[in-house]
């Protein structure tokens, strides 16, 4: 449940994007990634209160009219309002906020967009627990909101993430080890062009067949 720490009158809550350096379907194998969060971000602004969320996005259309305590988070529409109302479905929500939501990541690009809008509106509907806590809430939301089975890697990276540092991520307990970035060190994320969507790709499948083969082989020395 989301605690009970006051959001103001009128806020903003944001929350990063993120690249991953190594370590691809390995969170839901208890296995290793290495991610950092980018200097890009998805932002609400908002006014708290009322029994409903009304929010409108820069980047696209449509206005989601939800009200709270929400449910049939899959449903919502427009689309990108699913991931807001999958959050606030698993936070139980009752009180709202009317806003808009902005964001510098290029949406479908494999920088963590709807994590990003996730932790966001957890932050917004006043949920202040631990990163790992929120994180955990927002990947419930997702598959509630999505129906794609994802891991918790993009929603643990973007709340764990602290200046400086790239984080190891240890998914067998969830750990998280800040490693310092070299002061001289550059990145360079460069869009393909192709769009890139769970929802409706072959991602719950690879999950599948990943978990079947640890089935077979069983542990690994």
């Amino acid at each position: 449940m989301s605690s009970n720490q006051p959001v103001p009158e009128q806020f903003r809550a944001i929350a990063p994007g993120r690249v991953n350096l190594i370590g691809d379907h390995t969170d839901y194998m208890g296995g290793l990634a290495f991610p950092m969060a980018i200097n890009l971000a998805t932002t609400i602004t908002a006014s708290r209160g009322g029994s409903r969320i009304e929010l409108t996005s820069e980047q696209l259309e449509g206005t989601l009219d939800l009200p709270l305590p929400a449910s049939n988070a899959h449903l919502a529409a427009p689309s990108w309002g699913r991931y807001v109302a999958g959050v606030a479905a698993e936070l139980g929500s009752r009180v709202g906020f009317v806003g808009r939501v902005s964001s510098t990541l290029p949406l479908g690009s494999g920088l963590s967009s709807s994590a990003a809008l996730e932790v966001a509106t957890a932050l917004a509907l006043g949920d202040f627990g631990s990163p790992f806590e929120i994180a955990v809430r927002c990947q419930r939301a997702e598959q509630l909101a999505s129906g794609v089975p994802c891991g918790i890697m993009d929603q643990l990276a973007i709340t764990s993430a602290t200046l400086g540092n790239a984080m190891l991520i240890d998914f067998s307990d969830n750990s998280v080890t800040n490693v310092a970035l070299p002061d001289e060190a550059q990145f360079w994320v460069i869009h393909c062009g192709q769009e890139r969507k769970l929802v409706g790709s072959a991602y719950g499948e690879r999950r599948a067949q990943a978990e079947a083969a640890a089935a077979l082989l069983g542990p690994l020395p």
